[in-house]
């Protein structure tokens, strides 16, 4: 009957680049959120154990678009990078940051 399918692919890539895609993943959110996308600047920290720490930085009069009415868009985006950093075995952060200081709860 053939191979069975497996049912679930080991994922194998190094930490750099798993950090890498959850980094893009994170900037294509950000950045389709806002009206000015070439303001979005996104800092990381990386410690060798897999826990990483995104900081978004946004301008201040898009604060309020990039966290969303009673912060869904923040919450949103938090759970999806979770999701996707839960699946190549990373802890992650994600800080929401406006240019004149801190904007999100985490």
């Amino acid at each position: 009957m053939g191979e069975p399918i497996p049912l679930q692919k080991r994922y194998t890539k190094t930490l750099d680049e798993a950090v890498d895609e959850l980094e893009l993943l994170l900037a294509t959110m950000c950045k389709a959120i806002v009206d000015h996308p070439a303001d979005i600047v996104i800092q990381r920290a990386v410690s060798p154990t897999g826990f990483c720490a995104f900081e978004v930085t946004c301008r201040e009069e898009e604060a309020g678009s990039l966290v969303g009415k009673r912060g869904c868009h923040a919450e949103s985006i938090r759970s999806l990078m979770m999701a996707a950093a839960a699946a190549r075995k990373i802890r992650v952060t994600v800080q929401l940051m406006s240019a004149q200081g801190n904007m999100g709860r985490r």
